[in-house]
């Protein structure tokens, strides 16, 4: 009997960051000590339901569907052809935005009683709206960009003048609870401004406009 210890790896999901995800998963499933871990790459299409796959793929679709067995005593997942079932020692979810770190799918695994990688449902439901994390980090006293927020009622009120007069140029326009810049736009000028609006708006009612500032990129 293997000793390793059975890492379920969530990926895909129904958020528009699914590619995103499947890079991500991708890179921990080749990089995990194989000699100390058995990988089990469960995959989320973007329908919303789950497959176990012998690899990370982006054709979730054909691996095997499974079920949750919400039972505490034995949690974890069933072969829905096969009735098999699956015990995971821990989950690590690398799904990207919607359902993914907005504490949806944290609060899940909780019901399910496995332990998890990462973020709580707290953390990360907080986390996953920019608008409130800046605010609570102003709360505390942290430095952060300086910022507007609006909501889509809003839209007809923002102008390039306020923004440039209140925030500097160039500045960010984004969607307030979307990562991996999707709904991210850098404005310039007065005539890129409506459609960084439009798609910071496509994905979200509410959206943030902050300054622009040179940083060094760190992952």
């Amino acid at each position: 009997m293997s000793n390793k210890k059975k890492i379920a790896i969530l990926y895909g999901g129904r958020s528009v960051e699914h590619g995103v995800s499947v890079n991500s998963a991708r890179n921990i499933f080749e990089h995990i000590d194989k000699s100390r871990f058995e990988a089990l790459p469960i995959g989320i299409s973007k329908s919303g339901k789950w497959y176990l796959n012998t690899a990370i793929t982006k054709d979730i679709e054909q691996g095997k569907a499974l079920g949750l067995i919400l039972d505490p005593q034995s949690p974890g997942f069933v072969i829905l052809s096969t009735g098999d079932r699956i015990k995971a020692d821990v989950i690590f979810p690398v799904l990207h935005g919607t359902d993914g770190e907005d504490g949806s799918i944290q609060g899940l695994i909780k019901a399910m009683d496995i332990p998890m990688v990462g973020t709580g449902v707290l953390g990360s439901s907080l986390s996953m709206s920019k608008i409130i994390a800046k605010r609570m980090l102003q709360s505390a006293g942290l430095p952060v960009a300086r910022f507007a927020t609006y909501h889509f009622t809003q839209k007809n009120d923002i102008t390039f003048e306020r923004i440039a007069a209140l925030l500097g140029t160039p500045f960010m326009v984004k969607s307030a609870s979307l990562g991996s810049s999707v709904g991210v736009s850098k404005v310039k000028s007065s005539d890129t401004l409506q459609a960084a609006l439009n798609d910071a708006f496509r994905y979200d009612d509410n959206i943030i406009i902050e300054e622009y500032i040179t940083g060094r990129e760190i992952e």
